[in-house]
């Protein structure tokens, strides 16, 4: 008698949405976790491939080895394809920003969109309030005007491509982080913020390695 069998990595760590149930996340570390999670996705689509099913439930800490994992690649979608596994909060279909197509543009919905859950601190329904009334929840936590324009330009994806949205959180994370010393007194967040600058070579690094061998989704 045979068995089918599927061998995966263990994690040792959390997800994010359990991280930031237990320990609110600072608007620093927020804009540093969306940067690498961002540059990755520029390696995705340079192989013409989008994302799709970005959540706080798809991104793991791992304690052991020290870095940021995205984890559940099963959502992964061709350019041009239509987008089969979503999440009704970071899929702008569901609010009424746009097809479920996959484009570039979709992960930038979805990328802002976890940007906005971080800084909120919670996952608000697409069905529970009108999207002037996220905006709107976003203005009430007294985050810099400039923050909450560019997290409202990602989710229209008007008058902005992800290079762009990538770009200036980039210049904006530079500006508020003078330094590298600086970084580190967000003490509240440092094991974040270890984590996600140490991911960023692993998660390329992970993604030549697969698109080198073509795999198809």
């Amino acid at each position: 008698e045979s068995f089918h069998y599927i061998v995966m990595e263990y994690i040792d760590g959390i997800t994010l949405k359990t991280y930031i149930k237990k320990k609110p996340m600072g608007l620093f570390s927020a804009a540093g976790l969306v940067l690498v999670i961002g540059r990755c996705f520029q390696e995705i689509h340079k192989n013409r491939l989008v994302f799709g099913d970005l959540k706080l439930d798809n991104i793991m800490m791992d304690n052991d080895k020290r870095c940021l994992k995205i984890i559940d690649w099963g959502g992964v979608t061709p350019m041009g394809c239509s987008v089969k596994e979503f999440t009704p909060v970071y899929d702008r279909a569901s609010w009424d920003k746009g097809i479920r197509t996959a484009d570039a543009e979709y992960d930038l919905f979805s990328l802002s969109m976890l940007f906005a859950v971080l800084l909120l601190g919670e996952e608000i329904q697409p069905n529970q309030v009108s999207f002037p009334e996220f905006i709107g929840r976003l203005k009430n936590k007294k985050i810099p005007g400039y923050w909450i324009r560019l997290i409202q330009k990602g989710l229209e994806q008007r008058d902005i491509s992800f290079e762009m949205y990538i770009r200036e959180l980039e210049k904006l994370y530079k500006k508020k982080a003078e330094s590298f010393k600086m970084l580190l007194k967000d003490r509240t967040n440092t094991a974040i913020n270890f984590i996600f600058i140490s991911s960023i070579l692993f998660c390329i690094g992970v993604l030549s390695i697969l698109f080198r061998k073509r795999f198809y989704f």
